[in-house]
């Protein structure tokens, strides 16, 4: 049986300050090499969506958030 996938609307479950925690646990598990790095950041980018961050921020903010941490892990900055 085929029946059509149903989301729940988004809801603001976490601030900017909860995201940047999440953030850094991507950033571990993608230096530990459980996640590679497009799997982190698009999976950082979908909950920043469902918590209306990227809304009440903006792309830019979210982004910059989400790049620096994994930047520095990485040795870029």
């Amino acid at each position: 049986m085929n029946a059509p996938l149903q989301v729940s609307a988004p809801i603001a479950l976490g601030d900017i300050h909860d995201f940047e925690e999440c953030v850094g646990h991507h950033v571990w598990f993608f230096l530990e090499g459980w996640v590679d790095l497009q799997t982190a950041v698009d999976n950082l980018w979908r909950l920043a969506e469902r918590w209306l961050l990227v809304d009440e921020f903006g792309a830019d903010r979210v982004q910059h958030t989400i790049a620096v941490p994994f930047a520095v892990a990485r040795g870029a900055l």
